[in-house]
């Protein structure tokens, strides 16, 4: 070799353009425009400024304000704002081509300020804004901001099709609460897709009772499902417009065959259903019980993944299963494989988990020392639980099912 060093500008646009592509947009056009004419036109292109980050410090924001939003700013089709920058960026320049917001470190008193009717945010929201992804993760948030200004997002924002507001459904963390309001909150036309975690099985009733009329993909998490204080939802409508249902809940219920079997009963066109529960009952959920009580009702059905945990008093089963009972279950099973894993604890209580693999769940409650012989790579909160300690072995294991 010559030792012959090569400068950035010495490559071809083919390679720079591969570089670029591996760097996040915003450095890239801090970094590169008004540098030269060539490295200008690169960093300004539609490819690279329609989706941008702004997860910066104050110094670059402050460049993109006053310099370079006012350059590229009718390339930008979507933009990842924090709460407290947000106004900032979005009064820099009109942004004719922005459909779709991702706003990170969400606090609902601070974004219910921006949608006031006066607000140009407002206007912004309600006459372009199609997808919008609301993050809250550290914040303590209460119930009733949280869910204002949820009421007030699908208010104002006319041509949303796409909501979902992103958080660990957690008790420190807020959830939609609709059930003692108007029936005319949270109305939609256009909405198809949302995902959100709401207060009771009441409220995600609510949420299905007609008032979005076009949802075709719904993710839930509910905080607690309990028997229902607004009667029994048995006879309500067939959500024929349905395709993908999504439902998790961790704290223990009774309510299964009362409430959650009834609901899914009425979603016969299905073709994706995702649920992850923790039952109370006095007769193990197994493949014969899906299969008879369930899936029967939904013919197109062409993914099912699911984590369901029966729990189940000792004293009420009238002998124990084994996990080649509980698999034998599952011989004529169309879906993805199936574990499963029990557990007979001392304090009179028998935990069933049936799982469909590999495990795609983000968490997973009680597990013991039982369960072992299957990854949950997707694992971001894990529940230990068991009557005999937990010795080392156990911890290596877990180590390597859980990265």
């Amino acid at each position: 070799m010559d030792g012959r060093t090569v400068h950035l500008l010495d490559l071809p646009d083919e390679i720079l353009l591969i570089i670029l592509k591996k760097l996040d947009s915003v450095d890239v056009l801090y970094s590169l425009l008004n540098v030269n004419k060539r490295l200008d036109q690169m960093a300004r292109s539609v490819n690279n400024t329609k989706f941008l980050n702004f997860s910066i410090n104050n110094v670059q924001l402050n460049r993109f304000c006053c310099e370079i939003l006012s350059q590229i700013h009718q390339n930008i089709v979507s933009l990842t704002l924090e709460i407290f920058s947000m106004k900032r960026i979005l009064l820099a320049c009109e942004y004719p081509n922005l459909t779709a917001i991702v706003l990170n470190n969400f606090l609902p008193d601070i974004l219910l300020q921006y949608l006031t009717d006066e607000s140009p945010i407002s206007r912004l929201f309600q006459q372009q804004i199609r997808h919008l992804t609301v993050k809250c993760d550290k914040e303590m948030v209460i119930n009733r901001s949280f869910t204002d200004v949820c009421v007030r997002i699908l208010a104002i924002c006319r041509n949303l099709s796409y909501l979902n507001v992103h958080q660990w459904l957690i008790t420190n963390h807020a959830c939609l609460s609709i059930r003692d309001r108007p029936p005319n909150v949270c109305l939609s036309s256009n909405l198809h897709t949302l995902s959100i975690s709401v207060d009771t099985f009441d409220d995600c009733l609510c949420l299905l009772d007609g008032r979005l009329e076009q949802i075709r993909s719904f993710t839930v998490r509910i905080y607690r499902i309990r028997r229902s204080t607004m009667g029994n939802n048995n006879q309500q409508t067939t959500l024929c417009n349905l395709k993908e249902f999504s439902l998790t809940s961790y704290l223990h219920t009774t309510a299964y065959d009362y409430r959650i079997l009834p609901l899914l009963r009425r979603m016969p066109n299905l073709k994706t259903l995702t649920f992850g529960l923790n039952i109370v009952r006095l007769t193990v959920i197994d493949g014969l019980h899906l299969n008879e009580e369930l899936l029967i009702h939904m013919t197109y059905l062409n993914k099912f993944i699911f984590h369901i945990c029966t729990v189940l008093p000792v004293f009420e089963a009238k002998y124990f299963l084994t996990t080649n009972d509980i698999k034998k279950t599952f011989l004529n099973w169309k879906y993805s494989s199936v574990n499963c894993c029990i557990n007979h604890f001392s304090d009179g209580y028998s935990y069933y988990h049936i799982y469909s693999t590999p495990f795609q769940m983000i968490r997973f409650k009680c597990l013991s020392n039982s369960c072992r012989g299957q990854d949950f790579l997707y694992v971001t909160n894990l529940w230990l639980f068991d009557t005999r300690p937990f010795e080392h072995d156990f911890f290596e294991w877990l180590s390597q099912a859980c990265p």
